[in-house]
């Protein structure tokens, strides 16, 4: 099962790319909400090879999902891996420049069964997958209005000082 969004952003591609992969922020962001989010890997720098455990409760379930970065482009995006209950997703996004100075950020995760209880999961999942694919659009419009409120604000700092 494939969900995608397509969003254009009115900010340069390096902007995006930085927001887009500012993972610590987004760790924290789960902390927030109560996952547990660990980096499990020893590399210094954001690249291929990167790796998170997650453990989060959903639907009043525990799950545990293990994310490895398997191609990181700078700036045209990244492609990771996830594993989690019998279910594999490979999520990737890409970014093309678009003049003048924004950005179309296309990202898709594509989830697949890899056991009987993933098909279990996937037969729930293709029943909502509506309302999902609602969810996911509004959440990355909601990204991308924000990585323009951060643009134009970087621009007013930098035009004030």
């Amino acid at each position: 099962m494939k969900f995608t969004s397509d969003e254009m952003v009115k900010a340069p591609i390096d902007h995006v790319f930085r927001a887009c992969t500012d993972f610590e922020t987004f760790a924290r962001l789960g902390r927030t909400r109560g996952a547990r989010v660990a980096r499990t890997d020893d590399l210094g720098a954001p690249g291929p090879g990167m790796t998170w455990d997650l453990a989060f409760r959903l639907r009043g379930r525990a799950r545990e999902v293990e994310v490895r970065m398997r191609r990181f482009d700078r700036p045209s995006g990244f492609v990771a891996d996830s594993l989690s209950g019998g279910l594999e997703a490979v999520i990737s996004l890409k970014l093309t420049e678009i003049p003048p100075g924004g950005t179309r950020m296309v990202s898709t995760i594509n989830i697949q069964a890899r056991s009987l209880p993933g098909r279990i999961i996937m037969q729930s999942l293709r029943l909502v997958r509506g309302r999902v694919r609602r969810r996911i659009a509004m959440r990355a419009e909601a990204f991308a209005r924000r990585i323009e409120i951060d643009w134009r604000r970087k621009l007013i700092r930098r035009g004030a000082g």
